[in-house]
């Protein structure tokens, strides 16, 4: 079977600097691929410090897809709102759906974790609630198959 991207999500740092990548293939075997980058400098100097293959179990990327299927809103999406610091972090995802892709970002997402907080013009960010409430239930299906959350975190240490 040719290697079938549903989901991506990926973790920039404030200099654009990768700080880490999750990808779940439709494959049956070797369905996810994890990179985590080490940015040694911001001028771009980054390495790929632990790139794996993994297998998590069909029912998986099957409850992923249907998931990601059932939100026909995402592709809707480009850009999430501004939180009022945008420096920091971005998050992207790519949700794929038959024939239709979402390339979504946004910066500081954890933020809105908090449902009370609001975006840079005080308003409800409903655009990254629909986003995160997608990604938090991807995010528990893998967590429950064992993969490491870091790949699957909102905020990253510095120091990591």
């Amino acid at each position: 079977m040719e290697e079938k991207c549903i989901f991506r999500y990926s973790v920039i740092n404030a200099y654009a600097l990768p700080i880490c990548w999750i990808e779940v293939l439709d494959t049956g075997k070797d369905n996810v691929l994890v990179y985590r980058f080490d940015s040694k400098s911001w001028n771009g100097d980054t390495d790929i410090i632990k790139p794996e293959k993994l297998t998590v179990p069909e029912m998986t990327v099957r409850k992923i897809r249907e998931l990601i299927d059932g939100h026909p809103e995402l592709f809707g999406f480009d850009e999430l709102e501004e939180p009022p610091d945008t420096f920091g972090e971005n998050s992207r995802f790519r949700f794929i759906s038959g024939d239709k892709v979402a390339d979504i970002s946004g910066y500081n997402l954890w933020y809105y974790e908090d449902r009370d907080n609001r975006d840079a013009n005080g308003r409800e960010p409903v655009r990254a609630w629909n986003v995160l409430a997608v990604f938090n239930r991807i995010r528990d299906l893998l967590l429950k198959v064992g993969i490491d959350p870091y790949y699957l975190r909102l905020a990253h240490e510095e120091t990591e």
